[in-house]
């Protein structure tokens, strides 16, 4: 049972990362390549379900996990910095700074589990990687809604801004 809970949280746990990195785009107005994003998951999936249930090895598992979610992240950082709008560069600049100390402290979190592999192979024995971890996903999930909700309303601002010229052109030509 505690293998099918190691397993279901890796999974939504890259999946989420998945999620974020094509939120970002379509937030951008872009598509993402999401039949390479399936191919990405599946061989994932495949991976961590050796690494769980076949051949259960917790510094394989993690490791392939903090890799993970490192380029994961780094490859949002990236299309925050690549594909952002003029109007929305401070706040797209402040997520991608999130993204990037994010990515940063699991590739903190590889060295760890390679060079002070956990005692145990129980998911709930504590190790630096995973205070780690724990430390970061709240500061990180904090920047992120305050990143997030920034960039929406620069968004909004601006495209009330541009509603206002049009509206201000249409009763000027009247």
């Amino acid at each position: 049972l505690t293998a099918i809970g190691v397993f279901a949280n890796n999974l939504f746990f890259v999946g989420g990362h998945i999620l974020f990195y094509t939120g970002v785009l379509r937030f951008f107005e872009l598509r993402e390549r999401s039949r390479g994003l399936v191919v990405f998951l599946a061989a994932y999936v495949v991976v961590d379900f050796f690494f769980v249930f076949i051949y259960d090895h917790i510094v394989w598992r993690g490791s392939i996990l903090y890799l993970t979610i490192a380029g994961l992240s780094f490859l949002t950082a990236s299309s925050l910095w690549k594909y952002r709008p003029r109007l929305l560069a401070a706040s797209s600049n402040f997520l991608a700074v999130a993204f990037i100390l994010h990515g940063l402290v699991f590739v903190i979190g590889f060295a760890l589990v390679l060079l002070a592999p956990p005692a145990t192979n129980s998911p709930t024995a504590r190790n630096p990687a995973q205070v780690l971890g724990i430390l970061d996903g709240l500061i990180a999930t904090t920047l992120w809604t305050f990143g997030f909700i920034l960039m929406v309303t620069q968004r909004l601002n601006a495209d009330e801004r541009q509603t206002r010229k049009e509206l201000e052109l249409i009763f000027y030509a009247s």
